[in-house]
């Protein structure tokens, strides 16, 4: 019975982890040395080789045969490992094997390395002395791996780095690196301080205070506020700011937008000198008021001169044009269109300088031949206009002020879309107005009558948009001609 437990004691888990024999037979391998090491030569990743106190080869492995583009590792032995090294690296390769025997170590040794068919890589090698039974220094151990990927890709890198440095500094804008939570600045290009005339030190030292006005320095802590929480990295947040420079009012153009760097937000400010700018538009604002100060007065004659000679229509042009710029503001229309509606209006019956003043004053019904003499001052307009360079087709305009939708309209007889919108529009104020006021050979019908005229002929004869915006204009926001 003894036997029989003692046997099964041996097949139980507990008491094979008590058995000494194998801790015993762990200690017998690493007390075989040259297995051990061969082992631990065939594992690494690196390249091993031995060489003697001269460089030649003693030991190689076959990571070391494959680097070297040889087929059997036995077939470096006793090659001098000089000849795998570049000319232009033997030198120092030799220098340093003298330092390796004297010192013991030394890592991160690079040289140009070559193959047995003469191509070309970059190793880096960290090489270690082994002691002799003497204590001498007997062999050196040199462990290799090939870096030309990495070294390459460091120097596409740097490459990289260099080449934006240099578009970031030939940059004709000042660029700055500004972090969003103190301000500071953690980079610049050369434009940046160059702008206001100082050092790199004075920038980061001021910050983007340098470009406010000391009157307006807490609008810079007002962008800065708000850029932390509100700038989304789309937004681009734009302002401008004025300071005096030697004396010298400077403007600068400010954009700032959130951005990430290397995992973290930043502010990337873009500063634009627009001082030439400014000058040139304050020129131009000069230029374009002398120029419509001209205008206006050349309009404003025309006007008087028409009504001069139709004197039942003092005022006519005006109170359209009035009537006509409203509702234009009401249609959502810019304001160079508004302006462009205005002036057409004002001056929209200029051909009737043509028309003799004894038709235009007639107190009684006009003869079918007197009527077509005065719907021919749209074509006489347009004949006198067409060579003044204005900015809009006031031309085209007055020429089109009595087309109607449906095609009933002339000179032309025109549709629709082919109509020109500020043309529709002067043509419904013209409308309300002429029916509203009295002329040579009626009287006034007032504005309840030239509402239904427009209301009834909506979409037939004129641009339904614009005749219901007119009627609101008057039953609602209680328009009045001046």
């Amino acid at each position: 019975m003894k036997k029989t437990v003692s046997k099964n004691k041996k097949k139980t888990p507990k008491n094979r982890i008590k058995s000494k024999t194998e801790p015993r037979s762990a200690i017998d391998f690493l007390k075989n040395p040259m297995e051990f090491y061969e082992k631990l030569l065939i594992t690494t990743g690196d390249a091993i080789e031995i060489t003697d106190l001269d460089g030649n080869i003693i030991y190689a492995s076959e990571h070391a045969a494959a680097l070297f583009g040889v087929e059997d590792s036995k077939l470096l032995k006793w090659k001098s490992s000089i000849v795998f090294i570049a000319p232009e690296c033997r030198e120092k390769a030799l220098l340093n094997l003298k330092r390796v025997i004297k010192e013991g170590f030394l890592s991160r040794m690079e040289y140009t390395m070559l193959r047995s068919d003469g191509s070309r890589f970059t190793a880096e090698i960290n090489s270690s002395i082994i002691m002799g039974e003497n204590s001498m220094p007997a062999a050196v151990l040199n462990t290799m791996h090939d870096v030309s990927k990495s070294r390459l890709t460091e120097g596409m890198l740097k490459k990289t780095e260099e080449n934006y440095r240099a578009i970031f500094n030939a940059v004709n804008d000042g660029i700055i690196i500004v972090d969003p939570e103190t301000g500071d600045i953690v980079d610049a290009n050369k434009k940046a301080y160059e702008i206001k005339g100082c050092s790199f030190e004075m920038l980061k030292e001021r910050g983007l205070r340098l470009f406010i006005s000391p009157k307006d320095d807490t609008a810079i802590e007002d962008v800065l506020l708000k850029n932390r929480g509100q700038l989304k990295h789309d937004d681009v947040h734009v302002f401008e700011c004025s300071d005096r420079v030697a004396g010298v009012e400077q403007w600068v153009e400010v954009s700032l937008k959130k951005d990430v760097i290397s995992g973290k937000q930043y502010l990337i400010a873009v500063v634009r000198d627009i001082t030439k700018k400014k000058k040139m538009e304050d020129d131009l604002n000069q230029s374009f008021n002398a120029v419509k100060k001209v205008m206006d007065g050349i309009i404003n004659a025309m006007e008087k001169l028409v009504e001069k000679k139709d004197l039942y229509t003092v005022g006519h042009q005006h109170r359209t044009a009035q009537l006509a710029r409203a509702i234009a503001g009401q249609m959502g229309l810019p304001g160079e269109q508004i302006n462009c509606v205005y002036i057409s209006a004002l001056i929209h019956d200029i051909g009737k300088i043509f028309v003799s003043g004894s038709i235009l004053n007639k107190a009684g019904p006009l003869t079918k031949e007197e009527y077509e003499i005065i719907k021919q001052h749209p074509e006489a307009g347009y004949e006198v206009l067409k060579t003044i360079d204005f900015p809009w087709p006031i031309a085209d305009i007055i020429l089109q002020h009595h087309e109607r939708l449906d095609g009933s309209g002339y000179p032309y007889g025109l549709k629709d879309e082919r109509i020109y919108l500020e043309s529709r529009i002067i043509s419904v104020a013209d409308v309300v107005e002429a029916i509203t006021f009295a002329r040579p050979y009626r009287p006034a019908f007032g504005i309840d009558k030239a509402l239904e005229e427009i209301s009834a002929n909506r979409g037939r004869l004129y641009d339904a948009e614009v005749v219901d915006i007119t009627v609101s204009l008057m039953k609602e926001q209680g328009f009045k001609f001046e």
